[in-house]
């Protein structure tokens, strides 16, 4: 048994305990006394010395719950926010544009007035859920809600950019509609959307032109910055189910969603629609009235006119027909679509904006590029180079050899370091940069959205480990590096890696704009808004799961380490100036009372957990090769 714990002390990185702790801990099961101890009881005693090793000299890493800190807050709109211009009005209530009274930032405010909305309040309800659940570059963020007796107020990012619909018209005023290449770059945005909402479970049954923001204007569209709005429709389905509930805008539903007997592939028809739209400024199909438009579109097969499909590729038609496939069965899936020959024709090379916001890498016809240069979004809408990236990893990036990596990753951080410093951090102040990362815009990263999307394989909209391992092993990170960093992405701990967690090891705590952003995270520690985060706030961020620890009997000893690192003045609160200096301080990787250890260490040594577990009952089986296997079980 000492061979056996110098072997694991050696292995995992930790102190070797004296013999006297070590004889006290085997007398307990020598139960004979014959200074041995039975094969029966040995599983038990291999248990307990990993548990022991494991409590005793591991941290345990506190994880978080995203879509707990999406949350109706105690205190009135009013109170932190100004509300400004009106920007629109439907059945649901009215949308105005909001500032934030201390951080200046602007949003967009959704003011439902809950005795006059024509909505049913499960509707809402349900939206907010939904919102909660995904987690997308093109899927419009929910930041926070509030609530009074007149109205619910559900706060959303602020998208600077016209609707597809405004797009769209103003093409074809001019007689022009988009491009196949323009197109593509849209519809592979939408269909990761697509593919992402399907992964959990979501259908959206509303997607039409209106509901399609693109991100600073028209140049928006070259490189795929949308944003799909208005979840208010969708629905949550389980697998190998049909829906009842038909709704949507007739134009844009499938055929089987008129009989009420559908599933999540009639947002694959609406892409289809979309697509046919895109490219030549008109719809498929049309009817006088909605009895006709569902014969119409029931019946009669998609149609390709010479007029306005002249210079349109065989396989853009080609992909059209397969979306536009009235039996749902034949559909291809949205993953599917998005592996057809015609979109994986045009590149996804992202483009360099050292000199340029916005560049266009379509290389289309210089007609084409100037019309699109004409009707350009306004200054506003144009990324800022900003908060994520350092000028010094963007400069190295525009200056790759052919011997280059060619991960997308090198658009971001030339060598991983910036995914190596956030795995190196204190695990609650990676926590806050989750947080912080919930609040930025689509803008705010400069190129994220396109390098996330090309990193994601099966465009479920999560990373696996084989994806981030890939694309930091092609930077020249070690791959003990690589496993700290996944390990450290992983926030919630669910195995993969969402676009939130992605974002947040980008964040630059030096920026200016940090200090705002950390103040909106600040709010949500400060559960009654009175300026301090107690214990007992932070306390109830545990007890409600918002905050966890993998282990339950830590969250004491976890919640005193947090507060003692904070609270510098020892006044028993703690204030925003001590929250920010804690975030923005050099270091303060994750530490024990009595050992520092990496994050490898600590997932080898769960590992060793399940490894002894299953050396045990091998032993217990085999009595003869039992020593030999020491060095399996551990």
């Amino acid at each position: 048994v000492r061979g056996m714990m110098k072997q694991l002390s050696e292995e995992l990185n930790f102190p070797m305990p004296d013999d006297e702790v070590l004889q006290q801990v085997f007398d307990k099961f020598d139960n004979t006394g014959a200074s041995d101890i039975a094969k029966s009881e040995f599983k038990e005693f291999y248990r307990m010395a990993l548990c022991w090793i494991r409590d005793t000299h591991f941290h345990h890493a506190l994880r978080m719950r995203r879509d707990l800190f999406i949350v109706t807050h105690r205190q009135s709109l009013d109170s932190i926010y100004t509300r400004e211009e009106k920007l629109g009005q439907g059945q649901f209530g009215v949308v105005y544009k909001v500032k934030d009274k201390v951080t200046g930032i602007r949003r967009c405010c959704k003011a439902i007035s809950k005795s006059r909305s024509s909505v049913p309040p499960e509707f809402i309800q349900n939206e907010i859920q939904i919102l909660k659940a995904l987690d997308h570059p093109n899927i419009v963020k929910l930041y926070e809600c509030f609530e009074d007796d007149q109205n619910l107020y559900l706060i959303f990012e602020l998208i600077e950019g016209p609707e597809l619909l405004q797009v769209l018209l103003r093409r074809g005023k001019e007689q022009q509609a988009l491009t196949e290449a323009e197109a593509a770059r849209l519809l592979k945005a939408l269909l990761s959307v697509i593919c992402h909402c399907h992964a959990h479970r979501i259908m959206h049954k509303d997607l039409k032109p209106e509901n399609i923001m693109i991100i600073g204007g028209e140049k928006g569209i070259e490189t795929g910055a949308v944003k799909i709005i208005d979840f208010g429709l969708a629905e949550m389905f389980k697998p190998g189910s049909t829906s009842t509930t038909a709704a949507g805008t007739p134009y844009y539903m499938a055929p089987e969603v008129f009989h009420h007997k559908f599933n999540y592939k009639c947002d694959v028809w609406s892409v289809g629609i979309l697509c046919y739209l895109m490219l030549t400024a008109h719809l498929p199909f049309d009817a006088g009235s909605k009895e006709e438009y569902i014969k119409v579109v029931n019946n009669n097969p998609v149609s390709f006119p010479s007029d306005l499909f002249k210079g349109i590729s065989r396989e853009a038609k080609e992909f059209i027909k397969r979306l536009l496939e009235k039996d749902h069965k034949k559909r291809p899936s949205a993953q599917e679509a998005l592996n057809d020959k015609w979109l994986l024709s045009f590149s996804d090379e992202i483009p360099d904006r050292s000199t340029s916001p916005l560049p266009s890498s379509d290389k289309r016809d210089s007609a084409s590029a100037s019309r699109s240069s004409a009707v350009g979004g306004s200054s506003k809408g144009r990324p800022s180079l900003s908060i994520l990236v350092n000028p010094r990893d963007k400069a190295r990036g525009s200056e790759e050899s052919d011997g280059s990596p060619k991960s997308p990753l090198r658009h971001l951080s030339k060598q991983g370091s910036k995914f190596i410093k956030f795995a190196r951090q204190n695990s609650f102040q990676r926590i806050c940069l989750n947080l912080i990362a919930m609040n930025l815009s689509y803008q705010s990263i400069d190129k994220a959205p396109e390098v996330f999307r090309q990193l994601d394989k099966d465009h479920d909209g999560l990373l696996s480990e084989d994806d981030l391992t890939e694309g930091l092993r092609e930077l020249g990170v070690p791959q003990a590096e690589i496993t700290k960093v996944v390990d450290a992405l992983d926030a919630d701990d669910n195995g993969c890696v969402s676009y939130t967690e992605f974002m947040a090891a980008l964040i630059d705590v030096k920026n200016g704009d940090f200090e705002n952003h950390l103040y909106s995270v600040f709010r949500n520690f400060d559960m009654n808004g009175d300026g301090r985060v107690t214990r007992d706030e932070l306390a109830a961020l545990l007890a409600s799961g918002g905050l966890r620890m993998d282990q339950s009997r830590q969250r004491g000893r976890e919640l005193e380490t947090i507060m003692a690192e904070l609270d510098k003045d020892g006044d028993g609160t703690v204030s925003f100036e001590e929250f920010s200096a804690f975030m923005k301080r050099e270091g303060g990787g994750d530490r024990d009372t009595t050992h520092a250890v990496g994050r490898e260490t600590e997932s080898r040594a769960s590992r060793a957990l399940v490894h002894g577990r299953e050396w045990a009952a091998q032993k217990e089986a085999d009595e003869t090769g039992g020593r030999e296997r020491m060095s399996k079980g551990k």
